[in-house]
């Protein structure tokens, strides 16, 4: 692909175990699954792949997100932030004084959090969201389909397609 490069990729769940990141919020080691991204100024960006669902309705489980360690943080970002006790949480930046990092959740059924500033790790920006031409291509493939049962598609745009009608079930 021209115009891109690999960045490493890492699942939530891996996020939170202890040598998976510098003190700055920077993977570290090798031997990670990488995806290919288009250029990002930040030469130590990774794809994080977000898992359950305290983050719907705007990422879903599965989307993978890219953070940027290297981006100033402010007031109303998509962040991860990592607390000391190795807790990560995806969450808007509500707010930050000198003393206090106030957490939002995308989710409603899941609280805010609010932490000292020193109980706080790392906290580093997501600006994108980046997903599998799969998922992209599953994503189209199901839209078709709800618009056929609505009778908005004919079944011969599956046919050109070469979409098996079987998907319906």
């Amino acid at each position: 692909m021209a115009g891109t490069h690999r960045i490493p990729l890492i699942g939530l769940a891996q996020a939170g175990n202890a040598g998976y990141f510098d003190d700055a919020g920077f993977p570290t080691g090798e031997g990670w699954e990488k995806v290919p991204f288009p250029q990002i100024d930040d030469p130590q960006a990774y794809a994080l792949e977000i898992s359950g669902d305290s983050m719907l309705p705007v990422y879903r489980d599965g989307d993978i997100v890219i953070v940027s360690p290297a981006a100033n943080v402010r007031r109303g970002d998509r962040v991860i932030a990592k607390t000391v006790q190795g807790e990560v949480l995806c969450k808007t930046l509500a707010r930050r004084t000198l003393t206090r990092i106030e957490l939002s959740s995308f989710n409603p059924a899941y609280p805010d959090r609010s932490f000292d500033v020193p109980d706080i790790a790392w906290i580093a920006d997501f600006t994108r969201r980046l997903e599998p031409a799969e998922s992209d291509e599953r994503r189209l493939i199901e839209a078709a389909l709800r618009q056929h049962r609505r009778g908005i598609v004919d079944r011969r745009v599956f046919q050109q397609r070469g979409i098996d009608m079987a998907l319906q079930r």
